[in-house]
């Protein structure tokens, strides 16, 4: 895909002008800067598997993102695979999914937690929001796989993570709608 910096360039001043409204709500954050091959090569080592194309290369383009969505950071390369706030996002994964010991949650079509990798979350700041994408998942038209939003639940599920940066693009939109007519976030 070669529009990453346009969608990325327009989630940036979607969000700058939400932050005009509301900054407690959707703090001014920039993504990082785009990951190198080799920091994209550690993250797959670290995970045991090749990331998801689509989202290698959205972390070409941006390298982890704080608040990228409300109470959600993109993980960067530095963050996938190690360290406390991927091992709290396991937990917290591990918890959605079996909730005590022996125990499963698993519906009709949804994976298997082990098919699932974290790519966004805040568990450090107690956000159950999580975006997960579906490693084994049906491949999308644009050769990703399926993100899982969850918090808890399932929120919703996206294609691939093109269409899920296209389909938060397009929530913070609605939300500058609302905001232009005197709603509150």
């Amino acid at each position: 895909m070669d529009d990453w910096p346009d969608l990325i360039g327009f989630a940036v001043q979607m969000r700058q002008r939400l932050n005009a409204y509301d900054p407690v709500v959707v703090p001014a954050t920039i993504p990082h800067l785009g990951a190198t091959e080799q920091q994209l090569a550690e993250a797959e080592e670290r995970l045991g598997h090749p990331l998801d194309p689509l989202h290698s290369e959205m972390l070409s383009y941006a390298n982890g993102w704080e608040d990228f969505v409300h109470l959600t950071d993109l993980y960067g390369t530095d963050e996938i695979g190690q360290g406390e706030r991927w091992e709290t996002s396991l937990e917290q994964l591990q918890l959605r999914y079996f909730p005590y010991e022996g125990a499963t949650r698993l519906e009709d079509g949804e994976p298997d937690p082990e098919e699932l990798y974290i790519i966004a979350g805040k568990p450090d700041e107690g956000s159950a929001h999580q975006f997960l994408l579906w490693k084994t998942g049906p491949i999308s038209l644009k050769g990703g796989h399926p993100v899982i939003w969850q918090a808890g639940y399932e929120i919703e599920r996206y294609p691939d993570v093109h269409d899920l940066l296209l389909s938060l693009n397009q929530y913070l939109q609605e939300d500058i709608a609302e905001m232009e007519n005197g709603e509150q976030l």
